[in-house]
């Protein structure tokens, strides 16, 4: 019998439960300094992000008296022309003069390198939009005043708030989103942007997800301009500081990313694993019924022969925590921007590895989903990988106890009972009360 190691292990996984945690928990964030920081890196991060899936990256920084370092990392080495990007933005952002030319002029490079992922976004804004429901009659007027701040031109042209919502919404629709240009993307950002960064903005669309995809869209927009704001801030409240300040930024390298392929019949692996363990083997029906989200069993003729291909790759946000802690610095706080919410593995290894150097990390939030081609830093201590790697075998363990209706009981008898169970029934229960249970 072959054994299942631990790349085996997370595919299986993965597979039967790609969302381990519905609503999984958000680091607390101590101050309104530090939500401003991870605003900043979470920006940063974003912008780093130029190809439109499976493309991630994280930020950290680290400031001394003569400079401020951004760290930065992907699930790969960038490429020559991605670190020529990053430079230009720096100098764009530390030239600034006017914090509006300054976004504009971000944004304008930002969209032809991130154009994939911006294209990404777009589509999944557009099949949104087609189904949400029409802009009602009437807008709250807290939006009027709202657009009053942010477009008072567009408004002194006549245009009511909720004929532009609606003008904007038919433009997505109608918008091909791979034939747009730049330009046409740069105008769907900005107004994305605008609409969105209205709070209540249930007052407009009804439906969470479409509100989601509209602010992601926006998002590259609200980064470039955070960015020109803080640069601004700097310049007005430490002008010596900044002008002598030294900023860069630091790629932290990470593994070369590589493949492997599982067989597609994850529940003979799953049998496997489960026989190493003592338990009962378990069928596609059974566990389909125990998992309803995992796919309806094909039966035996069209049994799973197949393969599939998984890439493995540190994420970047577990490489710069590597990085931190090999620096042996006195931190209290590593916070740590990344372009998306982390994943469970990612989440759980976090908290060992800062635990066992008894530092705190502040992420912006984790989306709970299992990537099947997660892999531990090379930094990792024997302790930290064994502590994965027993998570993702328990796991496993109680999809086959759950699937076999042996699910481990988390509770204790409250009665010890040495006679028969009829009298442990007794000594709770009043007469009257036993009668309603059929007991006389």
């Amino acid at each position: 019998m072959s054994a299942v190691g631990f790349g085996e292990q997370l595919f299986v996984l993965a597979t039967i439960t790609h969302v381990r945690d519905y609503h999984p928990t958000v680091s607390p964030l101590p101050t309104t300094e530090h939500e401003k920081h991870l605003r900043l890196l979470d920006d940063i991060a974003l912008l780093l992000v130029t190809q439109g899936s499976s493309d991630v990256a994280a930020v950290m920084f680290e400031q001394t008296t003569q400079e401020i370092i951004f760290y930065y990392a992907k699930n790969r080495a960038t490429t020559q022309q991605e670190r020529a990007y990053i430079e230009l933005l720096r100098s764009i952002a530390l030239s600034l003069s006017d914090i509006n030319d300054c976004t504009i002029k971000l944004l304008a490079r930002v969209i032809p390198m991130c154009r994939a992922k911006i294209i990404s976004r777009l589509k999944k804004l557009i099949r949104c939009l087609l189904i949400a429901p029409v802009v009602g009659e009437d807008i709250d007027g807290t939006f009027n005043e709202h657009l009053q701040l942010r477009l008072p031109l567009l408004l002194s042209r006549g245009l009511s708030p909720t004929n532009f919502v609606r003008n904007y919404i038919s433009a997505v629709r109608a918008v091909n989103a791979a034939q747009c240009t730049n330009q046409d993307l740069e105008k769907l950002i900005r107004f994305a942007s605008i609409i969105g960064s209205y709070k209540p903005l249930k007052n407009l669309l009804s439906d969470d997800t479409t509100i989601r995809r509209l602010r992601k869209l926006g998002n590259y927009y609200t980064a470039t301009k955070r960015i020109a704001r803080t640069v601004e801030s700097f310049q007005r409240t430490n002008p010596t500081y900044l002008s002598s300040l030294n900023i860069v930024f630091r790629e932290v390298l990470p593994p070369a990313r590589y493949t492997s392929t599982y067989a597609e019949d994850y529940i003979a692996a799953l049998n496997r694993y489960g026989r190493s363990r003592g338990l009962d083997a378990v069928t596609a029906s059974a566990l389909h019924a125990a998992y309803p989200r995992n796919p309806e069993p094909k039966g035996p003729t069209c049994p799973l022969t197949g393969v599939q291909r998984v890439t493995h790759s540190v994420h970047a946000e577990c490489t710069l925590a590597m990085h931190a802690l090999s620096l042996r610095r006195e931190w209290k706080f590593v916070e740590l921007g990344v372009s998306k919410g982390s994943c469970w593995l990612c989440e759980k290894f976090l908290h060992i590895a800062f635990a066992a150097h008894d530092v705190k990390f502040l992420v912006s939030g984790f989306h709970g989903k299992l990537q099947p081609g997660w892999t531990c830093p090379p930094l990792a201590t024997a302790r930290e990988r064994a502590a994965i790697e027993t998570l993702v075998a328990d796991a496993l363990a109680e999809i086959v106890e759950r699937t076999l209706n042996r699910r481990r009981s988390d509770s204790f008898p409250l009665v010890e009972v040495d006679g028969p169970v009829q009298s442990a029934v007794e000594e709770v229960f009043a007469e009257d009360d036993m009668a309603w249970l059929g007991g006389v």
